[in-house]
């Protein structure tokens, strides 16, 4: 009883979350008018489009996790690298804890024992140079970016922590957990004892990271463009990483609530906040595209495990 009560209460808590999160939305918002600004839109072409832009950010993030991977002996097919993306993906948002996809891909991607580790690292390694490139791609553009001054100083200064945490998890994995273990002690027993990646492998996956992030900044300002709220590129950089940056936090499931409150909130202070409603539901409905298609595969059948060439340890 206690161990099921453990297993399904962190999932009662983050959907409660949920759940009043977006009430409080659906009660800031006025819904007269977020039908108005999405009247004219052309529901379906204009989905496709956001949805296209989001499958680009997946497959290029998908190519650089790949090329860490393979560096740490294991090949991954393209096809399962996007059947194991869609499942990460699926499992993020119905999972407790925005990770919950990224461990169980993780442990498919891992096909032999003796490789687990350095996949691990691998895999960790993507995720924190995707948060560092987030936070530099922003960062580049705040400049440029019209939102009032304490909002847009706010967000620097969260762009460069990313980009400060980012960089220094990688070291981190660089150095490995003998290094670490004279200074930091408790953290080095947590450390995968795996392969790190090699500066050019992490290059490749820093010039994957930022094509991925350019397209999802893409996806936020061509759904404001159809709410007939015109947002610069700059803006929409910032708004995306600010509303990536919430969605990571384990609050509520697959970041539901957080992401329409953060589009919201910020785009407010741009456009009118009818436009920056009706922006985040276009958001929210192309995000459910890639959620149901990796658990309709999910259901067909999971992706296989990547191929080492050796035999696996019992």
């Amino acid at each position: 009883m206690q161990d099921a009560a453990r297993r399904w209460l962190p999932l009662l808590i983050r959907g409660a979350v949920m759940v009043a999160l977006l009430a409080w939305f659906a009660s800031s918002v006025d819904w007269g008018e977020v039908r108005g600004a999405l009247r004219g839109v052309r529901l379906w072409p204009q989905v496709a489009g956001v949805v296209a832009l989001y499958a680009l950010g997946q497959v290029a993030n998908g190519l650089g996790w790949r090329h860490l991977v393979r560096g740490a002996g294991l090949e991954v097919g393209v096809g399962q690298m996007v059947r194991h993306d869609l499942s990460a993906v699926f499992y993020s948002t119905v999972l407790p804890g925005s990770v919950a996809g990224e461990v169980i891909k993780g442990a498919r991607v891992a096909g032999a024992w003796a490789h687990a580790e350095s996949t691990a690292v691998a895999l960790l390694s993507a995720r924190l140079v995707g948060g560092a490139v987030a936070g530099a791609w922003g960062l580049a553009w705040w400049t440029r970016a019209a939102m009032p001054s304490p909002a847009r100083d706010g967000l620097a200064i969260a762009m460069a922590a990313l980009v400060g945490v980012g960089l220094g998890g990688v070291v981190v994995l660089r150095l490995g957990p003998k290094a670490v273990r004279r200074v930091l002690p408790r953290l080095a027993e947590r450390l995968p004892a795996g392969r790190a990646p090699r500066t050019p492998e992490l290059a490749v996956c820093a010039a994957c990271a930022a094509v991925a992030h350019a397209s999802f900044c893409g996806v936020y300002a061509l759904c404001f463009s159809a709410a007939g709220a015109e947002l610069t590129y700059a803006d929409a950089a910032l708004i995306t990483v600010a509303s990536t940056a919430a969605q990571a936090l384990p609050i509520t499931l697959g970041g539901f609530g957080v992401r329409e409150l953060t589009i919201t909130g910020l785009g407010a202070l741009l456009v009118p906040a009818s436009g920056a409603a009706a922006a985040s539901v276009l958001a929210t409905l192309s995000f459910l595209v890639p959620v149901a298609l990796g658990g309709v595969l999910e259901g067909v059948a999971p992706p296989a495990r990547a191929s080492t060439g050796l035999p696996k340890h019992r």
